[in-house]
């Protein structure tokens, strides 16, 4: 498992190691700077002539660390905003060390206009603390970087990227590689400091978690998919495996009713019921014989209602909202359904019908597992979507809180939420999926591994870990613009799951 920080728990566990002693805190400098000397290496870099742009912290300190390891070997140029400010002692330390290196304020670059003088440039002005946005001589050095057309290695987070959510603080460095120690950090797989650090090497230098904050830390890489997939026994029957209810899909459309079911069937649900509107029979009979159709009159708000009420007793998981609509009747059938006692999964119409009608409160009374994208969310807990994106997980942890479920909160990196456990960031998906359907797919998987025994919380996370991992398959295959949704379906069954 991959444990994911914020900048205090980074903090945290630094002070942990170094105790307040300075022989420590440079031998943890040291162990930094070899690491990225060993990244240049890897990643094919030339530091023949290298550019290294130090702030006055510690990260300040591993450039000039760096700097040191690189002199012997290589023309090295080392800058700070002001040569004259006070570094930290470690930074002060390392500075001392060099015998090589040029080192100048930035103002006093000499006659550097362009970054081509320069095969290799290292970004170490600001770390993982910084929270303020970036002014003055510190953004004019962004900039500059920014523009110089040459490999860039950020020390631990680009400069200007928040390690606790991933945005930009005033300018950012636009990295070409980010090297971050012991673990990474939320804002290195949350979007847009995803992009800003180009490739994401991880080093250990001897840096633990703290045990006593482990269920605060976010989480990466939780599944090895063969070891977490639901056991199939093999004197199982189709009962063995789950009955899932797909209550979805309205007049004239089918398709979301069919995406959730085929997906569920494909993710190894054992029995699929679909209580669906009478005009998608034909359809569905067509597309999915595999399933068991339950059909109503959408102007007959008592016969769906009777034909969910007999259903609920038999099956083991309600799927409900995708394509469902947002009317009396499908009003009618969320309120039942939240009645239940039996694990949900809510999307969708769904999640829009529990927001218009203030139903909130009664998520509590059965497990629940809801799949808001982002403006699903905003209508749920009444927040703008601009501070949803900047807080995904603050507002999935804060929800999934007050109402007791599980929240999978899609964006272009998902994030899932539930009381008692470690937030789940996904690592798998791509820009290809941001089609209609793709939701629906995800639905339907999620499902299928809750009908499977799966508890709620690893049923949604290792459902979204497989969605993507299923896209980026299907992407390598199709492109970035031609997949559709029931590609996705394809590509579950191809991960042989």
């Amino acid at each position: 498992m991959n444990y994911i920080l914020n900048a205090i728990q980074t903090k945290a566990c630094d002070a942990a190691v170094i105790q307040n002693n300075l022989q420590k805190s440079l031998a943890l400098i040291d162990a930094a700077a070899a690491a990225c000397t060993d990244a240049i290496a890897e990643l094919g870099f030339d530091p023949s002539r290298t550019l290294i742009f130090c702030g006055c912290g510690n990260n300040g300190a591993d450039g000039a660390a760096i700097a040191g390891k690189l002199e012997t070997e290589n023309d090295v140029t080392v800058v700070y905003a002001d040569t004259e400010k006070a570094l930290s002692k470690e930074g002060a330390y390392y500075k001392e060390k060099l015998k090589k290196s040029k080192i100048f304020a930035f103002s006093e670059l000499p006659g550097e206009k362009d970054g081509k003088t320069y095969t290799l440039i290292i970004d170490a002005l600001f770390g993982v603390g910084l929270s303020r946005n970036i002014e003055g001589k510190n953004a004019d050095m962004v900039a500059w970087m920014n523009r110089a057309g040459t490999d860039i290695l950020s020390v631990d987070i680009p400069t200007g990227i928040s390690a606790d959510n991933g945005q930009i603080l005033g300018c950012a460095v636009q990295a070409s590689a980010t090297v971050t120690f012991a673990f990474q950090k939320r804002g290195q797989l949350l979007y847009p400091g995803k992009i800003y650090c180009g490739k994401l090497l991880t080093a250990d230098i001897g840096i633990p978690a703290m045990e006593e904050d482990i269920s605060s830390y976010c989480v990466a890489g939780l599944f090895d998919r063969e070891n977490h997939l639901p056991r199939r026994v093999p004197d199982g029957n189709k009962g063995s495996f789950g009955k899932l209810l797909v209550v979805a899909g309205s007049r004239e459309i089918y398709g979301a009713a069919y995406l959730c079911a085929m997906a569920a069937y494909k993710s190894g649900c054992g029995m699929v019921h679909i209580l669906t509107e009478q005009n998608n029979r034909i359809s569905l009979q067509q597309m999915l014989p595999e399933a068991i159709l339950h059909i109503y009159d959408q102007d007959d708000t008592r016969q769906a209602q009777e034909l969910l009420r007999r259903l609920l007793p038999v099956c083991d998981v309600v799927l409900a909202g995708p394509g469902l609509g947002v009317n009396p009747l499908s009003s009618a059938l969320v309120s039942e359904i939240l009645e239940t006692k039996k694990p949900l999964v809510l999307d969708a119409d769904a999640l829009n019908i529990i927001a218009k009608e203030g139903l909130q409160d009664r998520l509590k009374k059965s497990p629940c597992i809801l799949t808001p994208h982002i403006m699903e969310m905003s209508r749920l807990n009444g927040r703008p979507v601009p501070e949803i994106k900047a807080n995904l997980i603050e507002t999935a942890n804060a929800f999934a809180a007050r109402y007791q479920v599980t929240l999978v909160l899609k964006d272009a990196v998902s994030v899932v939420a539930s009381p008692g456990e470690n937030t789940y960031i996904n690592n798998t998906g791509n820009a290809a999926m941001a089609k209609a359907g793709s939701g629906d797919v995800l639905a339907g998987l999620i499902a299928a591994l809750l009908a499977q025994k799966m508890d709620p919380y690893h049923a949604a996370a290792l459902g979204v870990y497989l969605h993507g991992l299923a896209g980026d398959n299907k992407a390598a295959c199709l492109g970035a613009y031609s997949l559709l949704a029931r590609n996705l379906i394809e590509g579950i069954e191809e991960l042989n799951i």
